[in-house]
């Protein structure tokens, strides 16, 4: 879950930095985002990389709760 939240998450980063700094460059397989329009491209982008970043705090979360011991259990 964390691979792929850090995939997402540099996709889109990266994807807005192309867009940005040089406009007629684009990840081929991201080419459909501006295919709406460029708000709709950008707010795209802008899930990528919540939903990225969500992953990888909800799988830091999980392994932090793994490790603890579950209340009322006697070791």
């Amino acid at each position: 879950m964390r691979e792929v939240g850090r995939l997402l998450l540099l996709y889109g980063l990266l994807a807005s930095v192309l867009k940005l700094f040089f406009p007629g460059v684009y990840f081929l397989f991201l080419y459909w985002v501006d295919q709406w329009g460029d708000a709709k491209g950008w707010a795209i982008r802008a899930g990528f990389m919540l939903l990225g970043a969500g992953l990888i705090a909800a799988s830091w979360w999980w392994k932090r709760r793994k490790s603890q011991p579950l209340p009322g259990a006697r070791i």
